[in-house]
């Protein structure tokens, strides 16, 4: 069983019920055409999910990246936001289901990316 510090949210346990919920996350990513939608789910859902024993949180990341560069478009690093706020933002949506914190700090690190980086 996967633990996240900081939270009373407990991830699934049961290995059918987890591979069922990343089947439909697939599906929901997959429907979208919006691409920064897809990315934005990505991060967020395997994040909630807690897929593997251990990095979930840096596998969402870079799943969400790699969604991005397959569109030409720059990742994201999160570089210019304090652990704090990116934490606060995750456990929102882990005890809450309220995405708009971690959606602003996602747009906000992507525009800081955009510009700082592939500006």
């Amino acid at each position: 069983m996967v633990r996240i510090t900081g939270t009373r949210y407990t991830p699934l346990d049961i290995p059918l019920l987890i591979q069922d919920n990343l089947e439909k996350m697939y599906e929901l990513i997959n429907d979208k055409e919006n691409v920064y939608e897809k990315a934005l789910l990505a991060v967020i859902l395997i994040s909630y999910l807690q897929p593997f024993e251990d990095g979930n949180k840096r596998t969402a990341r870079l799943t969400a990246n790699a969604v991005l560069m397959a569109y030409d478009l720059c990742p994201l690093s999160y570089r210019s936001i304090s652990p704090s706020d990116y934490k606060k933002a995750m456990l929102l949506f882990y005890e809450l289901n309220h995405i708009q914190a971690f959606k602003n700090l996602w747009i906000e690190q992507y525009i800081f990316a955009a510009e700082h980086y592939f500006g």
